[in-house]
């Protein structure tokens, strides 16, 4: 029997911003690194403008016109965006829609502004596709701090603050407090140049053991405060705290022996809000069953996690959401795909290699980098992502989108599955979970399967 060792218990709270994304601010992801979202506001002229070229391939059907949108991780219209289907090349408008004549079904290029990063989608039949296309954003980041008074906590208690805003963001704003104390200070980091607005929460609780909070306490809160960048804003706390009970979110987690290390999600979404508080735990090969206590609020949703590494994978992530308090969700990790061919650190590979792999039921994502980090974003070195259903594949011609892919350059690609969308159209379309898996749940929408190959390496001819 598998022990369980409990490495980090913390109340954190994470979220994601919304604003308008530029394309040309794409970054890539790697195996180890899934791209993050955050977004920043930009202005884009609609420079919507056709190029024919030999025009749709004719597969039978009656030819049509997708009218579609580009976004980022986080759900926001990326503008300036190439996209290319057939003999037809389009530039996404500022709120990152584009039209383009087509005959379903039709393979699909995007390309970010100066063609560093670049998303093929093949067999798409919809004619509505909203296409989430992986990266982050330039603008930098900027700093806000709150500070103030809160209700006095006595020996054995303890509390968080955590900052919720009304749109969602990229970075984790919380902070625990420990007795005895009746201030707090709480640093806000986001990535875009407007005011951060929402709502300030502070949870108290008697201390636990296994989990950080045994019983929660109550509550209080603070709506439509806004932080603006280099702000130190004073919120002092209300005195007296609204009364919460407390549930459980209960769970029988399975990690396969074989895996060297996984690790457990709890998380509850705020109410009105993109913030989820969670407990992280590690835990090692085998079932786990644990419970953990969460304040039991109206409007709020709730949620599991589990992700593992194994020695000849990746790492795997499932999520269920919509988990009943008091209820044992079971969830099971998804398998890895297995990489076939080329063989680890193959040469002379071009646009004939074919490139083959193994893979449970479900959307494969082929990724191929870089391998030095120096070469991203630069002319000819493009980080390419091609979505569809097939297990084998050659690399993509990009010159549609003014991409290609320079010879004598060390790549490495690896493959993602996701076991829960069993086509390309259903990955383009809304609401979505979490498709490049990064961690940012949409709790109205189906449960999450994620699994990563491990990566290989090869040099272009």
């Amino acid at each position: 029997m598998f022990r369980t060792s409990l490495l980090a218990s913390a109340l954190v709270l994470a979220f994601v911003s919304l604003a308008v994304a530029a394309c040309g601010d794409d970054e890539p992801a790697t195996p180890s690194t899934v791209p993050d979202a955050s977004p920043f506001d930009a202005s884009v002229p609609d420079t919507s403008v056709v190029t024919d070229g030999a025009g749709p391939s004719d597969t039978g059907s009656d030819a049509g016109t997708a009218t579609g949108k580009v976004v980022d991780l986080a759900g926001v219209g990326m503008a300036g965006c190439k996209v290319a289907s057939g003999g037809a090349t389009r530039v996404t408008a500022a709120d990152g829609s584009f039209t383009i004549p087509l005959t379903p079904p039709y393979d699909l290029t995007i390309a970010n502004a100066d063609s560093s990063s670049v998303l093929v989608l093949l067999g798409v039949t919809r004619l509505d596709p909203v296409i989430q296309f992986p990266g982050d954003t330039a603008h930098p980041r900027v700093n806000g701090k709150f500070q103030g008074t809160i209700p006095a906590l006595a020996a054995g208690q303890g509390g968080v603050v955590a900052f919720a805003p009304t749109t969602p963001s990229r970075f984790a704003f919380a902070r625990f407090i420990n007795a005895p104390t009746s201030a707090y200070e709480l640093s806000v980091e986001w990535a875009t140049p407007n005011d951060l607005a929402g709502t300030i929460y502070l949870f108290e609780f008697t201390r636990g053991t296994a989990n950080p909070a045994a019983t929660f306490l109550g509550y209080t809160s603070v709506p439509s405060t806004t932080l603006s960048a280099g702000q130190t804003k004073t919120v002092d706390f209300p005195a007296t705290l609204t009364s919460v009970t407390t549930g459980t979110i209960n769970a029988a987690m399975t990690l396969p022996v074989g895996y060297t290390k996984g690790s457990i999600l709890a998380e509850m979404r705020l109410p009105g809000s993109q913030a989820n508080l969670y407990v992280n735990q590690s835990i090692e090969p085998g079932a786990l069953s644990f419970s953990v206590p969460v304040p039991v609020m109206t409007g709020a949703a709730y949620a599991l996690s589990l992700r593992g590494t194994g020695p000849n994978s990746g790492e795997q992530t499932i999520v269920r959401t919509g988990v009943a308090l008091g209820a044992t969700a079971t969830v099971t990790l998804p398998a890895a795909p297995a990489l076939s061919s080329p063989d680890d650190a193959a040469t002379d590979v071009d646009g004939n290699t074919v490139f083959t792999w193994s893979s449970a039921a479900g959307l494969s994502i082929r990724s191929y980098s870089p391998k030095d980090d120096a070469n991203y974003g630069k002319p000819g070195y493009p980080s390419v992502f091609v979505v569809g259903v097939s297990q084998t594949g050659k690399l993509p011609d990009l010159s549609a989108v003014g991409a290609s892919i320079s010879p004598l350059a060390s790549y490495e690609w690896f493959v993602l599955t996701k076991a829960n969308i069993a086509s390309i159209d259903d990955f383009m379309k809304e609401p979505r979970v979490d498709i490049f898996c990064t961690g940012q749940q949409n709790f109205g929408g189906d449960d999450g399967a994620c699994a990563y190959s491990v990566s290989r390496e090869f040099v272009t001819k």
